[in-house]
Order: C-alpha cells, then sequence, then structure tokens
C-alpha cells in the first residue's frame, strides 16, 4: 500500500478540487490516496481511518510508521504519551465508529447540493446512510458504479462502468 499511487479516479477529483468543484471527500477507503492525489488533508473525512499512521489507541495520538518500526517494544507497541497500545490508525471489526468523522460525514452529506458517490456498494453502515441524508436535505445524489446498488432509487444520477473514466469525463465536462 505504501507505494500506490492515486489512479485516473483519484486525479479526476483532485482537478474538481482544484477547480471549486468539489468541497469534501467522505471515504471509507484507508489508503491516503485522495490526499496523495492532492486533495488537502482537512477535506477528506475518513470514515475508517488511514492505514497510512499508527495511532494509540487510548489517546489517540498519531505517529509515523517509520518512527512505530524503529522503537523496540515488548508485547505490543505503546504510546510515549499515555501508555496505551498503538495501530495501525484504521477501525478493526468490533470497533466503533469514529465519532467526529461519522458525524462529519453526516453533516457534510446533509449540506451537499450533489453527494457523487463512486465505487461503492452502498452496504456498510453508517456510510450507505449518508445518501439518505443528501436527499432528506434536498440536495440530489449521484451515483458511479459498475453495478447497481440497493440505494439506485435515491439516486438523480446514475452512471455504470468505470469510475476513473466516468470521474475523468465529468471533470473535462465540468471544467471546460
Amino acid at each position: 500500500m505504501r507505494d500506490a499511487e492515486p489512479n485516473e479516479g483519484h486525479r479526476a477529483l483532485a482537478r474538481l478540487y482544484r477547480a471549486g468543484l468539489l468541497k469534501t471527500i467522505i471515504t471509507q477507503n484507508i489508503d491516503g490516496l485522495h490526499q496523495r492525489s492532492g486533495i488537502t488533508d482537512n477535506l477528506v473525512i475518513e470514515l475508517h481511518g488511514s492505514n497510512t499512521y499508527i495511532a494509540c489507541l487510548d489517546c489517540r495520538k498519531r505517529f509515523s510508521w517509520e518512527e512505530v518500526l524503529e522503537q523496540e517494544y515488548g508485547d505490543c507497541p505503546s504510546c510515549d504519551a499515555c501508555g496505551g497500545w498503538l495501530k495501525p490508525a484504521t477501525i478493526s471489526f468490533g470497533q466503533s465508529m469514529p465519532e467526529e468523522q461519522t458525524r462529519a460525514g453526516f453533516h457534510e452529506g446533509g449540506r451537499a447540493d450533489l453527494l457523487l458517490v463512486v465505487g461503492s456498494t452502498l452496504q456498510v453502515y453508517p456510510a450507505a446512510a449518508i445518501p439518505q441524508a443528501t436527499v432528506d436535505s434536498g440536495g440530489d445524489v449521484a451515483i458511479v458504479n459498475n453495478e447497481a446498488t440497493v440505494r439506485d432509487r435515491l439516486a438523480r444520477f446514475l452512471l455504470f462502468g468505470p469510475a476513473g473514466a466516468i470521474l475523468s469525463a465529468l471533470a473535462e465536462r465540468a471544467i471546460s
């Protein structure tokens, strides 16, 4: 994952962002590729955390992979601030969703004029409910996917096919 590069879809979203047409990204991805494509970190809401850094399970202090891997630990790496256990900053099964990011995702979804859903089955909650928040507040939903989802009825626009090609075409039309 360390060597992964943003794809055509990430780059298209970054072009929309630079043109002022994309305000926020709410993602379930943990790879940090939106930020690597040029989107400012504070505009990316990572609902399932990020594998790009390590975090303390107790105080949430962040550590780079390098600073954790170069240290000698006993059974489990521990936080130098509070002594809590360290792990990749992703949400594991059984862990609660991060409240701040979940709240922010629903807030942004609820104020969106257009929520663009890309490459999601829309079956993993609570994220799958964000399109409903957009519709309930008067916004529109567009779904870009290879196949139908259980939430297609919410969408004003359905675009089926490869996300990279579709997003690139959308960015080209929107910016030109």
